[in-house]
């Protein structure tokens, strides 16, 4: 990760840059997820199945055995 915000953006900002608040941000994201079809397949993390596997295998490796957390996405 060293050097991920070492980058000078001034050429970029002297040709007309600008930058979006986060709350601006987030509400244009919102918004335009809110576009999207219900049934939209989202691409980022895990799915429900493979995490519950994954937190199965970490608990028994922690010896803590195949208890089940009850909530969202967990088993």
């Amino acid at each position: 990760m060293r050097g991920f915000f070492a980058f000078d953006s001034s050429k970029a900002m002297a040709a007309g840059l600008t930058f979006r608040s986060v709350p601006d941000t987030v509400r244009d994201t919102l918004a335009w997820d809110a576009t999207r079809p219900a049934d939209t397949q989202r691409r980022a993390g895990l799915k429900p199945e493979r995490e519950a596997e994954l937190l199965q295998a970490w608990r028994r490796a922690a010896g803590t055995g195949p208890q089940k957390i009850h909530g969202a996405g967990c088993a």
